[in-house]
């Protein structure tokens, strides 16, 4: 299973008063730069408001380019204020989270840089990330912070891969389009394979 987030940390109608929300980003619209792009870079030309949201629109970019893959493919909202959607859709639809389990494991599409991976809390085995760095080079970037497959991954091990995104979550916030197509052609050269089924680690 793939996974992408269509929010951006940009987006403002997370708050409890979604007017107030609106009339700000609004009111701040002014302050919208065009977007620029210098060779394989496409960054916002200057603005110290918004970002290009490039986190995790070139997950769902990657994601779209895939959807004849024959995998699944699952697009969550709220990732970037405490992963509300894949919270909301493992508590209320059990069926559905049951679903995703079976699937022999799951990739995520919403790292910065352009050749690490992270498995963050999950209690993935060494088989897993000997398969992954085999099949990919990427690099194993630590476990701090979390995303939606720390929510989404109750049976199956799972695995975010850089985008191609750097500076993210603010004005400087840019893309590497050979970062971003070099993942998305190891992606797609790596489903093309047989996947091996990947239970997360067990503890009596």
């Amino acid at each position: 299973m793939l996974v992408a987030h269509a929010d951006t940390v940009w987006d403002k109608y997370y708050s409890s008063d979604p007017w107030k929300a609106y009339f700000e980003e609004k009111n701040m619209m002014h302050r919208i730069h065009r977007i620029s792009i210098d060779g394989n870079i496409i960054r916002q030309g200057g603005s110290d408001v918004w970002g290009i949201g490039a986190d995790d629109r070139a997950g769902c970019a990657m994601l779209w380019l895939l959807r004849k893959s024959g995998h699944s493919l699952l697009v969550t909202d709220g990732e970037e204020h405490g992963q509300i959607g894949a919270h909301f859709l493992m508590s209320n639809y059990p069926d559905i989270a049951e679903e995703i389990n079976e699937h022999n494991y799951m990739i995520q599409l919403d790292r910065r840089n352009g050749n690490d991976y992270k498995t963050y809390s999950l209690p993935v085995t060494d088989e897993f990330r000997d398969y992954i760095e085999s099949q990919t080079s990427f690099v194993d970037a630590g476990r701090t912070s979390r995303t939606d497959i720390v929510v989404l991954c109750r049976k199956i091990c799972g695995v975010n891969f850089s985008v191609g995104y750097c500076n993210e979550h603010t004005g400087d916030e840019y893309l590497n389009i050979d970062h971003w197509l070099n993942t998305y052609n190891t992606v797609k050269s790596l489903l093309e394979k047989e996947q091996p089924r990947f239970p997360l680690k067990t503890f009596e």
